[in-house]
C-alpha cells in the first residue's frame, strides 16, 4: 500500500461550486479513494450532498467512493447507493438505528465493505457483538468530524483497535494533518480522512506530497 492509498480526501471540504473540478484534481494527484459525507444535520450542524450529487460524482470518476451516512434512518440511502458500482464502502452510525446488523447485512449484499462511524459519545465496547461483521471503524477525532483535533480521541482509537483487532481498518476524521496523522497512527489508526488541510492548502500539490511522505514513513 502506498501512502496515498490510506489517505481519503473528503470532498465535503472542497469548493462546492467547483465539485467536478475539485474531484478531478484529487484523482489527478493519484488518490484512489474519495470520502463523501451525506449528512442531514442530525449528527452535525451542516447539510452536505444529496443522492443526485453523489450519483453525479460516481458517474464521473474512476476512484472508489467511501460514503459516510451522517443521517438517521440510513437504510433508504443504502438502497440507493447499492445502484452505484463506484461505492466501495458505506459507514453509518450504529446509534441511529435499532438493528445495526440489518444495515450491515444490506451493505454487504450490495457488495460493499461496511463500517461503523463513532461520535465522541458512542462507546465502542458496546459494539463488540458486531466485530465479525465489520470491515472498518471510523473514529471522529473532532466534534462532528469537523472541529479541532481532540486529544481524547487517542484513547478511543486505542480502545477500538483493542476491541476489533487487526481485522478492521481504523479511520480517523476531524482536523487530520501531518502532525495529527502521526499521533492517531501511533494510537492504532491506519486510514486518514483529510479535508481542510488538503483543500485549503496554499500549495495543494505540495501538501499532497507532504502527506504522502509522512504516511510513507509508517
Amino acid at each position: 500500500m502506498n501512502g496515498l492509498e490510506c489517505i481519503y480526501p473528503s470532498i465535503y471540504s472542497s469548493d462546492h461550486l467547483r465539485l467536478l473540478e475539485e474531484m478531478r484534481w484529487v484523482e489527478a494527484e493519484g488518490f484512489s479513494h474519495l470520502h463523501v459525507d451525506i449528512q442531514d444535520s442530525s449528527l452535525g450542524l451542516n447539510l452536505s450532498f444529496g443522492m443526485k450529487v453523489v450519483r453525479g460524482l460516481a458517474a464521473l470518476t474512476s476512484m472508489k467512493l467511501q460514503v459516510h451516512l451522517m443521517v438517521y434512518d440510513p437504510l433508504p440511502f443504502v438502497e440507493q447507493l447499492s445502484e452505484l458500482s463506484q461505492v466501495e464502502e458505506v459507514l453509518f452510525h450504529p446509534g441511529t438505528v435499532r438493528y445495526p446488523g440489518v444495515i450491515l447485512d444490506r451493505i454487504h449484499r450490495m457488495g460493499a465493505r461496511a463500517g461503523f462511524a463513532l461520535t465522541p459519545s458512542e462507546n465502542p465496547a458496546e459494539l463488540d457483538y458486531y466485530k465479525r461483521e465489520l470491515e472498518s471503524v471510523l473514529v471522529w477525532t473532532g466534534e462532528g468530524g469537523m472541529g479541532d483535533f481532540n486529544p481524547g480521541s487517542l484513547a478511543k482509537i486505542r480502545r477500538v483497535r483493542s476491541i476489533f483487532g487487526d481485522g478492521v481498518s481504523v479511520f480517523t476524521d476531524g482536523d487530520m494533518n501531518g502532525k495529527t496523522i502521526q499521533r492517531v497512527r501511533a494510537a492504532g489508526a491506519d486510514h486518514f480522512i483529510v479535508g481542510r488541510d488538503l483543500f485549503q492548502a496554499v500549495d495543494r500539490h505540495e501538501k499532497v506530497r507532504e502527506l504522502e511522505r509522512i504516511v510513507g514513513t509508517f
